[in-house]
């Protein structure tokens, strides 16, 4: 828990996304791909980092747009090659990760347990989905837009004045970085 961070409720809410694709039509058979969309809702403008833990590794970004009242994320599931191999790329938002599996890339519902839970606080990290039998959770952190510094080009940080008081997984946030890779 950061607890100098600024603490406010933030209304989380989940649904599953279905879309029919094909590549090369007509010689290949359409299928269906999967997303777990994720809406962050609060009464002041926030700003977000992600993350993919997968055993000890986390690898994690900054959300690059402006702070928002209501943030849309989004976690998709999608298979390298459809006819050929059962491998699946795992994108939230732009880390990503990958995994063999033939029910994830045939409907990650199956798979994918879905754990955000209906409201959080800004300043604590929450899990938003786990597949278990990967070792693998996607998670989340959203924080005040003041808590942050803006950077040039979209970019920001957690102002460094806050690093004492953050876990040492979130201190690589204050940096300046965008994305990165943290070992627990």
């Amino acid at each position: 828990m950061a607890s100098n961070l600024t603490r406010l409720p933030v209304v989380v809410a989940t649904r599953w996304i279905d879309k029919t694709v094909t590549t090369d039509p007509p010689r290949y058979t359409p299928h269906t791909e999967w997303a777990l969309a994720l809406t962050l809702t609060a009464e002041t403008p926030l700003r977000v980092a992600v993350f993919i833990d997968r055993g000890r590794d986390r690898s994690w970004g900054l959300w690059a747009r402006a702070a928002s009242t209501e943030i849309e994320l989004s976690a998709r599931f999608f298979p390298y090659d459809w006819a050929g191999s059962d491998d699946v790329q795992i994108s939230f938002e732009w880390q990503r990760t990958r995994v063999t599996d033939a029910t994830l890339k045939s409907d990650p519902r199956e798979v994918v347990r879905v754990t955000a839970p209906p409201a959080v606080e800004t300043g604590d990290v929450f899990e938003v989905s786990e597949l278990p039998v990967h070792g693998i959770a996607l998670r989340v952190l959203a924080l005040v837009e003041g808590n942050t510094e803006d950077r040039r080009q979209d970019r920001w940080r957690i102002k460094p004045e806050f690093s004492p008081s953050l876990p040492e997984t979130l201190v690589p946030l204050t940096s300046g970085t965008q994305t990165g890779v943290s070992r627990a």
